[in-house]
């Protein structure tokens, strides 16, 4: 049964909702808000008796990043899958982040606020002209996605360290359980043994 649960556990939980379709993806973001709330409610109420911190809560980060991921795949199916435009667009912006450390993209996510940062809708300017806010709006959004996706990932690796520990005790519990029940069988033989010689 473990075994079942971790083959199932084994792939990324972005990648499941490829598998979903638009009205269940609405769902399951209705589901995952409702468990952020409900987390950060119970962070809170600890934090009141002198418990822990919301930004170190790594629950906290599982449920908002999986909704970040959600909310993108609304998107992305709302904006006609991978024949739409959203899709077209998001596609040559997320190669930008292949490759970049986390300590990159964060950089890239100042940068791109401060770029984006102004008064209204008046068109900004940088040293390159005219500021095209909503191409760098589009960029910043999917590099949190992105980012999202690598806190995903990176909780998803160390559950997944987690119960390979974990089987690894069951493991070694029931090799000890066998050898010690070998061994009683080994004892009764020879047992059974002295008494018939005698």
């Amino acid at each position: 049964e473990e075994l079942e649960t971790l083959e199932l556990n084994l792939e990324e939980p972005y990648v499941l909702l490829k598998d979903l379709k638009l009205t269940e993806l609405e769902e399951l973001l209705v589901d995952i808000d409702a468990f952020r709330r409900l987390e950060r409610e119970a962070v809170a109420a600890s934090a009141a008796d002198g418990g822990g911190e919301e930004n170190n809560n790594a629950v906290i980060r599982y449920w908002d990043a999986l909704y970040t991921v959600t909310l993108d795949e609304i998107q992305y199916l709302k904006t006609g899958g991978t024949s739409g435009g959203h899709a077209s667009l998001v596609g040559d912006i997320r190669n930008m982040f292949t490759g970049q450390s986390v300590e990159a993209l964060l950089q890239m996510k100042d940068e791109i606020e401060r770029k984006l940062r102004g008064g209204g809708d008046a068109p900004r300017f940088d040293e390159d002209g005219v500021i095209d806010t909503e191409y760098w709006t589009t960029v910043l959004d999917q590099l949190k996605v992105h980012m999202a996706k690598m806190e995903l990932s990176e909780i998803h690796s160390k559950m997944l360290v987690r119960q390979l520990e974990k089987l690894e005790v069951k493991r070694e519990e029931l090799r000890k359980k066998s050898l010690s029940g070998g061994a009683a069988t080994n004892e009764s033989a020879e047992d059974a043994k002295e008494e018939a010689s005698s």
